[in-house]
Parts: structure tokens; sequence; C-alpha cells
């Protein structure tokens, strides 16, 4: 992934205003938008991970019903907090032993939003 006509470092047709120009090999690519990424690219039988986020900060969590999302299709699986193997503490990661997930207070909490979630 290049930028368009480059020349030293330099693109020979774009000018920063107000300033001199600035070498950056992949910068034009990025600012457009033509860039390519990891996720960018569709491999066959790959699954795909979506964290959902409370959209509000201390809350305290009454319920949550995954039953819709469960059923709708494309859905291998959903982890919430009742999941208990896979959210343990990782204490050889950190100390003193940090969950992944919190259990009633939210602060930044991975949550499932909405059953009108976008899809990926």
């Amino acid at each position: 992934m290049a930028d368009i006509e480059v020349s030293n470092g330099m693109r020979t047709e774009l000018k920063a205003v107000g300033s001199k120009n600035i070498p950056g090999r992949f910068a034009y690519s990025i600012a457009t938008g033509m860039a390519k990424y990891g996720s960018d690219c569709a491999l066959p039988d790959i699954l795909h991970a979506e964290f959902i986020r409370s959209l509000f900060g201390h809350v305290k969590i009454k319920n949550i019903d995954i039953t819709l999302a469960r059923e709708s299709d494309g859905i291998v699986d959903i982890v919430t907090w009742d999941d208990p193997d896979v959210l343990a503490a990782n204490p050889a990661l950190f100390k003193p032993p940090v969950m992944t997930m919190a259990g009633i207070h939210v602060r930044w909490e991975v949550l499932i939003k909405n059953r009108f979630q976008r899809s990926a």
C-alpha cells in the first residue's frame, strides 16, 4: 500500500495549507479511506466478535435478556457475566487480578445493546 505519486518521500500533487508538505508514505491512503486493513479482508468460515458497551456510565444492571440475540441468524455464542469460565480473572497478566467484565456496577463493561444492532 503506497501513496499516489511520491517523489523522495514528498507527495508531488498535494500540499498542506499553511505549512510545508509533510512526508508520509501512507498519509494519502489513510486520509482518503483508500487504505486497506485486516478487517477489510473477507475470509471464508471466519468468526467476528463484537463488543457492545453500555450507553451509560455508572449504571446498575438489572437484567440482560439475550434470548432474541441467541435466536438471530449467524450468532455462534454470546458471552455475559454469567459465563465464569470465559470471564475469570487472569492473574498471569494482571496484579492484582482484573476481571474481564463487571458483574453489576457498569463503568466501561461490554453489554448487549438491543436486537436492532448493526450486523457485521
